[in-house]
């Protein structure tokens, strides 16, 4: 990398955007999930008839899943 495009500011930081990384374990986000909808009231199923194929509960935690697999 050239020098001069890696010049330090005056508070010794450099103008480049750091990007942070990290890892998320997919069974304790899950379970925190979970944890979270149980805590807070969230019926398992939104039909009166209960005709669901899968609990709104798994949905939710299937969607926050996709959004943090869409973000990378």
């Amino acid at each position: 990398m050239d020098s001069s495009f890696r010049q330090e500011s005056k508070r010794g930081e450099t103008p480049l955007k750091r990007i942070r990384t990290y890892t998320v374990h997919v069974k304790n986000l899950v379970r925190k999930t979970f944890t979270f909808l149980a805590r807070h009231d969230v019926p398992a199923t939104w039909s009166k008839t209960k005709n669901e194929i899968y609990p709104v509960h798994l949905m939710i935690a299937l969607y926050v899943i996709f959004c943090l697999a869409n973000q990378s």
